[in-house]
């Protein structure tokens, strides 16, 4: 499912639940400051330019890819990140830290 604004995504979160059966594309919605708590994506997760993003809620599942190229506001990733495709990091000058366990 695509989004073009965050304030389109919060609504369809309060409406439809934290959960999508298919992938989540908020690329270049600059305005997203915060996922929330529990999402869980049975695919990708698109977040490219997501520049106001600053960090992942805990307990983020990704069952396919995590895309967070030029994300410049995330500075770590949460230890309990559960991705089971490649994460995607270039340009995330911010970013200092991985989670445990992660190289």
């Amino acid at each position: 499912m695509k989004f073009t604004s965050a304030a389109k995504f919060q609504q369809y979160i309060s409406a439809h639940g934290k959960e999508f059966s298919n992938f989540l594309d908020l690329t270049g919605c600059t305005g997203l400051t915060a996922l929330p708590d529990g999402l869980s994506v049975n695919r990708s997760i698109f977040l490219s330019g997501c520049t106001g993003l600053t960090a992942l809620p805990d307990g983020l599942s990704v069952g396919g890819s995590l895309y967070l190229r030029d994300c410049t506001g995330l500075t770590a990733l949460p230890d309990g990140l559960s991705v089971n495709g490649p994460i995607f990091l270039s340009g995330c000058t911010g970013l200092t830290a991985l989670p445990d366990g992660k190289e």
